[in-house]
């Protein structure tokens, strides 16, 4: 057995990146019980490890190499079945991200979190090395399940929904409402951070959605996987936002806005599902992106200006509100 002292220290590891992270998130998981609250850091540390070898300043191949390394690392210390002393023992120097896998090892354990879901956010996250627009409604979708939905699903592990609801593929309505959860809250960042993306060089609307001026049905130029590197119609929606086009863009919002809407509404019944202890922490997440939204599609047009975000009035609204929920 792992000292308790040893396994700890992981823990306190986690709970250290949530500190410094300055996450809304982070301060909702106060609503939970000490053993889902550790269980939350740990699930986020995970991820901010994550997002944070991508965002890093080294090369795309140097990214990618990292990553590689920690899905590797993954793999070996949480789903192999080492034990948590055998994990200890063989955590390499100066790779500090490995030091949160004994906890995460635990929580998987104690949660019965499948792998899979951890491994497909990774997944999720290196697709963001590997392109930067996406040609149809579809891809999107999944590029949302792997980065958002599957995070959801692991966090239903932890607020107590029963684990054969929401066993990958499961063909149930709670992990139909999940996926769907996951997307609408994703598909609220593409609109809110569609300015601030598209300065640095990415998009995340369907190619599909505009006419290219000189190429209508081209599938050619809207194939975001034939460009690779350059694609003439991503560039050209991307100009069209930098330059705050209105009239081109609008009907392209509200068609997206659209797709939100129908995201939150197939949503609708996951809050019922969770156990009645945890549904604050569900609410607040979750209502802090709907809200947005809903301040989004009542003025598309003020992405162009400032990132919309809720004020502190509102938020204290949502908590409050959270309470009765």
């Amino acid at each position: 057995m792992m000292k308790k002292t040893e396994l700890e220290s992981s823990y306190e590891l986690c709970a250290k990146i949530c500190s410094v992270s300055g996450s809304n998130f982070v301060s909702a998981f106060r609503f939970l019980s000490s053993r889902q609250r550790r269980a939350m850091e740990v699930v986020y540390a995970f991820m901010r490890i994550a997002d944070d070898l991508v965002d890093s300043t080294q090369s795309a191949s140097e990214r990618a190499e990292r990553l590689d390394e920690f899905q590797n690392s993954f793999r070996e210390k949480c789903i192999s079945g080492n034990s948590l002393n055998s994990v200890l023992e063989n955590l390499p120097e100066k790779r500090e991200f490995s030091a949160i896998f004994p906890a995460l090892a635990e929580v998987m354990r104690e949660f019965a979190v499948p792998g899979e879901y951890f491994l497909e956010a990774l997944r999720g996250v290196r697709m963001d090395l590997e392109r930067s627009c996406y040609t149809t409604v579809e891809e999107l979708e999944t590029y949302c399940y792997h980065v958002a939905s599957t995070v959801g699903l692991i966090c239903l592990h932890i607020w107590g929904i029963a684990p054969e609801e929401i066993r990958p593929d499961a063909e149930t309505d709670t992990f139909r409402a999940a996926v769907a959860c996951g997307k609408a809250l994703q598909w609220t960042n593409f609109l809110r951070d569609v300015v601030e993306d598209a300065q640095n060089g990415r998009l995340y609307l369907p190619l599909e959605d505009w006419e290219p001026e000189n190429s209508v049905n081209s599938r050619d130029l809207l194939d975001s996987e034939k460009f690779s590197v350059y694609n003439p119609v991503a560039e050209e929606i991307r100009t069209a936002i930098l330059r705050k086009d209105e009239e081109k863009l609008l009907p392209i919002l509200r068609v997206n806005l659209e797709r939100a809407e129908r995201f939150y509404q197939e949503s609708r019944t996951l809050l019922s599902l969770i156990p009645r202890e945890n549904r604050p922490i569900f609410f607040l997440i979750t209502e802090v992106y709907h809200e947005i939204f809903l301040k989004i599609r009542r003025n598309p047009t003020q992405i162009f200006e400032r990132r919309v975000k809720l004020a502190k009035i509102e938020k204290m609204w949502l908590y409050v509100r959270s309470f009765f929920c």
